[in-house]
């Protein structure tokens, strides 16, 4: 018998790119499921997006923060489209999408429009009103996972992490139109630490369960961080050369920027896509930019 022609099975990626469904049932279904570039490295962007002004100005950072958050935003409904694969999950899907495509309209109106003192609140009004719903969002989506209502391929904790960063993006925009510009130091140990500390135990759980080394060292990441957002919240410190939350903060930069290289130079087995090892580094950055105007 003449040998039948088999098509190669999806890689991971691809696999991660288009949802489990589409990747299986071949490949005309994956027109236009991806939405965005895989990015090389966060260091190569000219437009440095984690990086806070050295100003009081509250429409001066009003740009500055919607331009930062509005990206990680995207990032997240980017990232909930990719692990909610399936027919079953196909209309949560499109909610994510939609709020994909919301996120990015935004950005690309911050990108036309300057925001000056008369005009700033009214966008960031918009801004909070569409974080909201997008927290309301995730964490109804995590009760679903949670109860077993869906089953997709999202913790409830990765939803309960997204929305606590989308609560900071409100928060912070809620500050701003108030006329209140400073930066918080406890708030951002709590939020960055915490931040840390989720990101390297995602980490471990990506890794191929064979690199054994790795998730052990991420997991040891994890507690440390955990550790230290713990200690800051009973022991808040000033910036100073020996601030453990700075020092955390320059180790958590370290090992996602380690991690994103390694992705890139394909040397690890993981299933870590580049958007969520470039979203890791950008966040990291942004907590060491905080940390230089935080009181």
């Amino acid at each position: 018998m003449p040998s039948q022609s088999r098509s190669p099975l999806p890689s991971r990626r691809r696999v991660l790119a288009a949802g489990l469904g589409a990747a299986v049932a071949g490949p005309s279904l994956l027109h236009g499921t991806q939405e965005f570039p895989e990015p090389k490295s966060a260091m190569d962007r000219a437009d440095r997006p984690w990086v806070q002004p050295d100003s009081k100005d509250p429409a001066v950072l009003s740009i500055a923060e919607n331009r930062f958050w509005l990206e990680i935003l995207r990032d997240h409904a980017d990232f909930f489209t990719m692990l909610l694969p399936g027919d079953a999950l196909s209309a949560h899907r499109k909610e994510a999408q939609a709020f994909r495509r919301t996120f990015d309209e935004r950005l690309k109106r911050l990108g036309l429009e300057e925001l000056k003192r008369e005009s700033f609140a009214k966008f960031n009004k918009e801004s909070i009103e569409l974080g909201n719903r997008f927290i309301e969002w995730k964490l109804l989506m995590r009760d679903h996972q949670a109860s077993g209502r869906i089953h997709s391929l999202v913790w409830p904790s990765f939803f309960q992490a997204a929305s606590h960063e989308a609560a900071s993006f409100v928060t912070r925009l809620t500050r701003l139109n108030k006329d209140e510009p400073a930066i918080l130091r406890h708030e951002v140990a709590d939020l960055w630490l915490g931040d840390a500390g989720d990101h390297a135990a995602m980490l471990a759980h990506f890794m191929d369960p064979g690199e054994a080394r790795l998730i052990h060292d991420a997991m040891e990441a994890a507690k440390k961080f955990k550790a230290a957002q713990a200690a800051a919240l009973v022991t808040p410190s000033g910036a100073a050369p020996s601030d453990p939350v700075q020092k955390a903060a320059e180790e958590r930069h370290e090992m996602e920027a380690a991690i994103q290289k390694a992705v890139a130079e394909k040397r690890i087995h993981s299933i870590i896509h580049p958007l969520m090892a470039d979203h890791m580094v950008r966040e990291g950055l942004r907590f060491l930019e905080d940390l230089k105007y935080a009181v």
